[in-house]
């Protein structure tokens, strides 16, 4: 299990946010993850995935466990349909040969803030405490989102398209998935405190 943190605005020396839209029964969603997981695994450093499944266009387990934040995800996207591959917020399309230039030039673009992760977590109990830092650069100020990402990795499920391995499967959103809003000032910081608890299941 992973906490997957991202402001719409990003992080200071730049950890690239990939959001993958993904379905366990497209034929195309397959090779989509597996190029996205084997770049990740080479570039560790380089950014971070998740991945939203969609009720398109078959069963998947990892769609009904939390429908509702994955919906509500690909719809705030207006999406309607799978591959797809989000890029810090921007849409990079369903053809995975060019994310992976696309992900090496976003890593070159400073950082408008920088995001320090510290907390607590009781394993017998499955709760826990996220005290997240955002401080702000000079020159970036305003209202921002800012989301807390549960993710699972190393899950196995043999869906229709013949892929069985799936990693980043987004779990959980803190508190949904609308995320929680910040202000920040010029050279400012923030410090927000977040609540979770993973299900037993997990």
């Amino acid at each position: 299990l992973l906490l997957a943190l991202f402001a719409l605005g990003h992080t200071a020396e730049r950890l690239v946010l990939t959001e993958f839209f993904t379905n366990a029964g497209w034929p195309g969603c397959g090779p989509a993850g597996v190029h996205l997981e084997d770049f990740q695994a080479a570039n560790p450093d380089l950014f971070a995935v998740i991945s939203y499944h969609t009720y398109w266009f078959g069963t998947d387990p990892y769609y009904t466990y939390n429908p509702t934040e994955n919906q509500n995800r690909f719809t705030y996207y207006g999406l309607g349909g799978t591959p797809y591959l989000y890029i810090d917020g921007v849409n990079r399309g369903y053809s995975s040969s060019a994310w992976d230039g696309y992900i090496n030039t976003e890593s070159t673009v400073d950082a408008p803030v920088t995001i320090d992760f510290a907390g607590s977590y009781d394993y017998q109990s499955g709760i826990g405490t996220a005290n997240i830092t955002v401080s702000a650069e000079v020159g970036t100020s305003g209202d921002y989102i800012l989301h807390l990402v549960l993710t699972e990795n190393d899950l196995y499920y043999m869906g229709s398209n013949g892929y069985p391995d799936h990693g980043n499967v987004m779990r959980d959103m803190i508190p949904d998935e609308n995320g929680t809003t910040i202000s920040l000032t010029s050279g400012g910081s923030i410090v927000e405190s977040l609540n979770f608890e993973v299900p037993p299941s997990l």
